[in-house]
């Protein structure tokens, strides 16, 4: 699940600026699984975005609203894709947007993380990246002004605006992960240890958010 808001949200009380050590920066992107790709489509333009590019050699598109990437990923040959139930669509990874990617990657990796083997092909990028919960992943990405990865591994839709606008001025709140029964308290230690992530107080709650624990990234 992916949380958006608006400009209009309330202003909140400032915090102590915390530790940063990856350098993020944002999301970059985010990946949707299924099987049923024109439906996902169909409620992602709904809600404001547009299909702008496409995989050169892969059932993947990119959504686009704003600053908000949506990757919709429905490639037979992907593990993700086939393991979704019915084809219900599952954040199958999160792209972070940092200062150094091979650097963060390396230091995820002293830390303990586990490393995703690139599966790029011919003429296609190679994004360091890590596993997360479940078999989602975790990218690390530091191309995004003047060139993106993008500019490589997708084909832009023709007559389409690249970079439509967000409407109302949405952006991205938070993301949702459903951790398995058991393992919220391992996944908690995992985002804290690796990324700085740190806890939001248990009353503090935004809009509709299901039970569970909330955290904060470090770079807001």
């Amino acid at each position: 699940m992916t949380l958006l808001s608006t400009h209009r949200d309330l202003q909140r009380e400032s915090v102590p600026e915390m530790p940063n050590r990856l350098g993020l920066d944002g999301i970059e992107f985010i990946e949707y699984a299924t099987s049923r790709p024109q439906a996902l489509g169909q409620v992602l333009e709904n809600m404001g975005f547009r299909p702008v590019a496409r995989h050169r050699s892969r059932e993947v598109t990119l959504y686009r609203q704003g600053g908000m990437n949506l990757v919709v990923n429905a490639s037979p040959d992907d593990a993700r894709v086939s393991a979704t139930i019915d084809g219900q669509p599952v954040i199958s990874a999160v792209a972070f947007r940092v200062r150094d990617a091979l650097q963060a990657h390396t230091r995820c990796m002293e830390l303990g993380a586990w490393n995703v083997s690139s599966q790029a092909q011919a003429m296609e990028l190679h994004i360091p990246a890590i596993h997360g919960p479940g078999a989602s992943r975790f990218y690390f990405v530091d191309r995004w002004q003047e060139f993106s990865i993008y500019d490589i591994d997708f084909k832009p839709i023709p007559t389409v605006d690249p970079h439509p606008e967000a409407t109302g001025g949405m952006s991205y709140f938070g993301v949702v992960q459903y951790i398995g029964a058991g393992r919220s308290a391992d996944w908690l230690a995992y985002f804290e240890h690796m990324f700085d992530f740190s806890f939001v107080p248990d009353e503090q709650r935004f809009g509709i958010l299901p039970k569970g624990k909330l955290m904060k990234s470090p770079c807001g």
